[in-house]
């Protein structure tokens, strides 16, 4: 993070809140408590938003946000209804922003998580790979086989690939030297002509003046037409000139070619040599790494297992007890707002629904992951040592993601429930398709209404 641009930002809060704190000692003496408090709340929020989110570090939006909480809790359940409305928007907005806080302190540990869970997939396929060849000291067969058969295919498909290239590469360069070929003809035929009109001017010479002009004229005519099969000649060339680039990239496409199948076989001796080099080992050696790797990847589950269970699932935690008081203060706005002012406190109820529904979201994704990996582990042959630990930890997170699921699919329908009673139909089924869609859910076939035409 940008230690000085967080000190300015925070600087500019704190700014702020001392021209708030002015202004409301500046007040009407006469101004009661419960506006003061929505005055210094006001002021409080409006400073803060009028930087990035983040920008401000969490401690400062936590500060002010706990503060904003403290000052407006008294005027939602004492001041006068329009009091309580007030308070009660910004008390919801104040409460959404510590649990957002969490929500990102949540997100900074999934990273974590994620980063564990590719680990822990680079471990089993090493685990897989040494018991692989712990076998082939046993069975041959079970060494790199399979892997070498797929690159001789492989290898295979490219040289068909190349033979058809091969084939319109030499049609090319054939159709080329054929045009190669006619522009020599006309420029011999050019110069023929040539010669022609020189032993036509030559006989010029002999004659008499009368006859003279004449035979020069048919010099000229016969040059014209060594010019116009020159010109002809030139205008192929031309053409063969940019057709020759063509030629150059499928004769490079076929060199690239040549490289591949070459890398192939390269690929499959090492291959070969490495099965031959692991057969040279002891069994003992072998299954030896793959229980070092084995113990590694229980360390990792350790840790995952910690991580996920312990303070990750805490900020998830208080990020949704954040987002629901959140809601629930804010129903006060909703069930205050009639006609047009209804509708916008109903979408922007749901805005919070969806806030909570998107770090529960984000909860049941990383859960999914770990379910993933572990079910692999679970399922590896030869079983892991552990196989009945990870089976029981799959189960605890299985049922970890089954709550965040639950919650939401509470949020989405909380938020298509408000959309509805304030008359946004419309609204509320694209919150329920989008339900859908992070719940991984199919829609639900069409009604029979019994209206079809028959």
């Amino acid at each position: 993070m940008d230690t000085k641009r967080t000190g300015r930002c925070a600087a500019g809060v704190g700014v702020a809140a001392a021209v708030a704190l002015a202004l409301v000692a500046g007040c009407d003496q006469g101004q009661n408590s419960a506006d003061v408090a929505l005055q210094k709340a006001s002021f409080e929020l409006k400073a803060l938003s009028s930087v990035r989110p983040r920008a401000t570090g969490p401690e400062t939006r936590t500060q002010t946000y706990e503060m904003v909480v403290r000052e407006l809790q008294p005027v939602v359940s004492s001041g006068d209804n329009e009091q309580q409305v007030a308070a009660a928007r910004m008390l919801s907005k104040a409460q959404a922003g510590l649990a957002q806080i969490e929500a990102e302190r949540a997100l900074d540990l999934e990273f974590q998580s994620m980063d564990l869970v590719r680990e822990g997939g680079k471990l089993l396929q090493e685990y897989r790979r040494k018991m692989v060849y712990a076998a082939a000291l046993v069975d041959p067969a079970a060494g790199s086989g399979s892997e070498i058969e797929a690159l001789q295919r492989q290898r295979d498909e490219k040289d068909a690939e190349r033979a058809k290239l091969r084939s319109v590469r030499d049609a090319t360069a054939r159709a080329l030297d054929e045009r190669r070929a006619e522009a020599k003809s006309l420029f011999d035929q050019a110069s023929g002509k040539r010669s022609e009109a020189g032993s036509i001017r030559a006989s010029a010479s002999n004659a008499n003046a009368n006859d003279r002009l004449e035979i020069i004229g048919q010099a000229i005519e016969v040059e014209r037409e060594a010019d116009a099969l020159e010109v002809e000649a030139e205008l192929i060339l031309a053409q063969v000139a940019r057709q020759a680039p063509d030629l150059a990239m499928l004769d490079q496409q076929l060199r690239q070619m040549d490289n591949e199948s070459a890398s192939f076989e390269r690929n499959a001796a090492l291959l070969r040599d490495r099965d031959r080099a692991m057969r040279e080992q002891s069994a003992a050696s072998r299954e030896a790494a793959a229980d070092e790797t084995a113990v590694a990847i229980n360390e990792l589950v350790t840790e995952l297992a910690t991580l996920r269970s312990g303070a990750l699932v805490e900020h998830y935690e208080k990020a949704n007890s954040g987002f629901e008081r959140a809601i629930s203060t804010y129903r006060k706005v909703m069930s205050s707002s009639r006609g047009k002012d209804r509708s916008v406190a109903a979408q922007d109820l749901a805005g919070l629904q969806k806030s909570r529904a998107s770090a529960m979201a984000t909860w049941m994704s990383g859960e999914r992951r770990t379910i993933e990996l572990l079910q692999a582990l679970v399922d590896v042959e030869p079983a892991l040592a552990q196989r009945g630990a990870y089976a029981g930890i799959l189960q605890e997170r299985a049922t970890v993601m089954e709550l965040a699921t639950t919650k939401i699919r509470e949020s989405f329908q909380g938020a298509g429930t408000a959309l509805s009673g304030a008359g946004e139909d419309e609204m509320a089924l694209q919150v329920e398709a989008l339900m859908r869609e992070v719940l991984g859910e199919e829609a639900p076939p069409p009604v029979d209404d019994g209206m079809d035409e028959g």
